[in-house]
């Protein structure tokens, strides 16, 4: 025997009303409920969402269960098993979807379960114990799913602060990048372990120090070179007088050459001078550059003398800037600064020198001018480049030297590209004979294809015939084989050299979704029109496409303003692009299908009403039929309200005692309750039976009892009264000595 597979349509976007499962206490996985998500009318699809699903609630008896439930697409499965219908009555149930990470819970949905008493229920205590167990495990996975979540969460979930472990006064640095403070030492002594930081800093600083003035101290050292020429050095000494020494010099120097020596400074005059220049003069070591002065020598004094290597210039600090001194550092002279004067400028000064000009004479004027003088295009005969008027013809002859193919004429050009020809006007021939004329543009402006191109017997433009010379020097004009400027229309290209048109036959096979066809001159433009003759039904699944003419393929969709699934059959459909689709414009409506979600149901499944939104504007085609499944499912729940059903059969005794069977019924919405109930009962509430819920009135609604023929039973109080569980009650001030008959009649509710 199938598994009973009850489903539930929900639309996550409208409220919606869960009828009432039935099901026998104590079946074991008998039915299983399939709730079918929707999305305004889309399937809500589950899998890529990252959640855990759950059946909880609580039985007829108030204990609670809760149980896993699987998922596919947009259906969850919910199986009824023994533990949950281990009690007969109302089961309140929900199904409850959380949040894989952090457990919350992301929606509900709640329902019930009618559960009916099983006869033969043997309370096995078993069931009961399996569901604590089940409950536990579940409960297990989760703690164990979130105590390996926090296992791997390094982030400080507990907000623990360096404060709490004392690493509030601790930088938060490498141990590269610490920066101890310390005060150099005064006195050199020993490292001592045990001291502090800053302490030992001090001495290494002091001792450091102490080391660099000893190794920069060159007094101190000498090479094992200069040892060895030290010793003995005293014996070795001699000793001669200046005098002495200058007059072997000078012994051998003519009368002339002393009188040169006569001239220069004294010994006198000479220290003098080598004193001004050490007191004026004081060498730093050299640079690389002139820019690497600053960076070596930021606090210049005055006097201080510098080489720079690149250069090979010197530099001196004036007291305010660095002056080259050096005579390599002199610039060449130009028109604003003093330099030194080149040989090439030399040469030039000694040719004017030969052969200046005196004056300049225009070949209008009568005199020479000098100075300054502005020559005008007047002044020699000539047009300014502005333009002017000229009088007289020019004329234009080839060479005789020249050969082959030559044109002769005016070109123009553009004044920001003067070296580049843009067009012409002149005569083109060959071997110096002139055989046609020319107005073009470009840089050749004489070849056939850049403008008018002219002969003795026809005109072209752009080499094609205009105006030709027939018999009898008539002429006449050239019919035109293209437009001059071709258009696009409808997306066809269209020069006036062929037809136009829109019509293609796509032979592609029906089971492919790639679909190919070519109409001459097509070009996807916007609002491009085509027509396409399918020869095959489409039976691939997924959009289709269209590729025209190798462009690309497109997805053929029946809406502009979105991806929507089209479906083509064989035949003829006309087709509009806008925005990369192809947009179906017609197509026979036979072949139209429309997928949407349906909730219409056979008359017998239509047990509840099902809520829904007013239908808009601004829906689309496949919104609005699933609402109107959802009005026919509800007016095929009217109807079975509204028809005559006989509920005798559902009815639960809770009184045996009762002495007639209970008749019920519905009809024309109106339930119909017939019964009566048994005479000298002693109690003063009885619950006689109970109807189906969905039965039920809306709230308690009293009965009518018949008439009594016996005389005790006069003027005794007694009523009958339905309430909105369902269960027919009596109730007797004294006890009747005779039974009667009693009727019920309510409107059914509706939901």
């Amino acid at each position: 025997m199938k598994n009973v597979i009850k489903k539930i349509h929900i639309d996550l976007y409208s409220p919606t009303s869960y009828e009432v499962i039935k099901a026998q206490q104590g079946d074991n996985r008998s039915r299983i409920i399939e709730f079918l998500l929707y999305d305004q009318g889309e399937p809500y699809m589950l899998e890529s969402q990252d959640i855990e699903i759950t059946m909880e609630g609580h039985r007829g008896d108030n204990s609670s269960f809760i149980k896993d439930c699987y998922f596919t697409d947009n259906i969850i499965s919910a199986t009824l098993d023994s533990d949950v219908l281990s009690e007969s009555g109302t089961v309140c149930a929900k199904i409850v979807m959380y949040n894989s990470s952090d457990k919350t819970i992301l929606s509900t949905i709640p329902f019930q379960i009618s559960v009916q008493k099983n006869p033969c229920d043997k309370r096995n205590i078993e069931t009961k114990k399996q569901s604590v167990i089940n409950w536990l495990i579940l409960h297990f996975k989760h703690l164990k799913n979130n105590l390996n979540s926090h296992l791997s969460d390094f982030s400080n979930p507990h907000k623990v602060t360096k404060e709490q472990i004392g690493l509030g006064n601790v930088p938060n640095v490498t141990t590269n990048e610490q920066a101890p403070t310390y005060k150099k030492a005064d006195l050199l002594s020993e490292l001592e372990s045990g001291e502090p930081l800053s302490t030992a800093f001090g001495k290494i600083s002091a001792a450091i120090a102490n080391l660099i003035t000893h190794v920069q101290d060159h007094l101190r050292h000498i090479t094992s070179v200069e040892r060895e020429q030290w010793k003995d050095s005293y014996n070795k000494k001699h000793v001669h007088e200046n005098k002495t020494i200058l007059d072997q010099t000078t012994a051998s120097y003519t009368s002339e050459e002393k009188n040169k020596l006569l001239s220069l400074y004294t010994a006198s005059e000479i220290d003098n001078k080598l004193s001004m220049l050490e007191t004026n003069i004081d060498w730093k070591e050299s640079v690389d550059t002139y820019d690497d002065i600053p960076a070596a020598y930021p606090n210049p004094e005055d006097g201080w003398t510098v080489n720079v290597k690149d250069t090979d210039f010197t530099y001196r600090y004036n007291g305010v800037n660095w002056i080259a001194i050096s005579a390599n550092a002199i610039p060449k002279a130009t028109a604003s600064v003093d330099g030194l004067f080149s040989k090439e400028d030399y040469v030039k000064l000694e040719s004017l020198s030969n052969g200046y000009v005196t004056g300049v004479k225009g070949n209008t004027e009568h005199t020479y001018r000098t100075g300054n003088v502005n020559l005008t295009p007047e002044h020699i005969g000539a047009l300014a480049l502005s333009g002017g008027r000229m009088t007289g013809n020019i004329g234009l002859s080839v060479p005789s030297s020249y050969s082959g193919a030559h044109a002769i004429g005016l070109t123009y050009t553009n004044k920001n590209r003067p070296d580049t020809t843009v067009g012409g006007i002149g005569m083109f021939g060959t071997n110096g004979i002139f055989n046609s004329a020319f107005i073009g543009f470009g840089q050749t402006p004489w070849g056939v294809n850049n403008g008018l191109y002219m002969t003795e017997s026809d005109i072209k433009w752009k080499n094609s015939k205009m105006l030709t010379e027939s018999s009898g020097n008539a002429v006449s004009a050239t019919a035109a084989a293209k437009l001059k400027t071709p258009r696009t229309i409808d997306g066809i290209s269209f020069d006036g050299s062929t037809d136009i048109t829109h019509y293609g036959v796509c032979s592609t096979a029906g089971d492919s979704n790639n679909k190919v066809v070519t109409i001459p001159g097509f070009q996807p433009k916007e609002g491009a029109r085509i027509v396409v003759n399918f020869l095959s039904k489409n039976t691939a699944v997924g959009p289709v496409t269209l590729n025209v003419n190798s462009t690309g393929q497109r997805t053929i969709v029946k809406y502009a303003n979105g991806p929507n699934t089209a479906y083509i059959r064989k035949g003829l459909y006309e087709l509009i692009y806008a925005e990369e689709y192809w947009v179906l414009a017609t197509g026979s409506i036979d072949y139209d299908v429309v997928n949407f979600v349906s909730y219409d149901t056979p008359d017998s499944s239509a047990t509840s009403w099902t809520s829904t939104a007013p239908i808009s504007n601004d829906l689309s085609l496949r919104s609005i039929l699933s609402k109107i499944s959802i009005l026919l499912k509800n007016v095929r729940y009217l109807h079975n309200c509204m028809k005559y059903t006989d509920f005798s059969s559902e009815i639960t005794k809770i009184d045996t005692r009762t002495f007639a069977t209970p008749m019920c019924y519905v009809e024309h919405g109106i339930v119909y309750i017939y019964s009566g109930f048994i005479p000298n009962n002693t109690t003063t509430v009885v619950q006689l039976f109970k109807i189906p819920a969905k039965y039920a009135p809306r709230s308690t609604v009293l009965g009518n009892i018949g008439y009594t023929s016996s005389a005790g039973d006069v003027g005794k109080i007694a009523s009958v009264s339905i309430n909105q569980e369902g269960i027919v009650s009596f109730f007797q001030k004294q006890s009747l000595n005779y039974g009667n008959s009693f009727s019920i009649i309510y409107p059914m509710r509706i939901q």
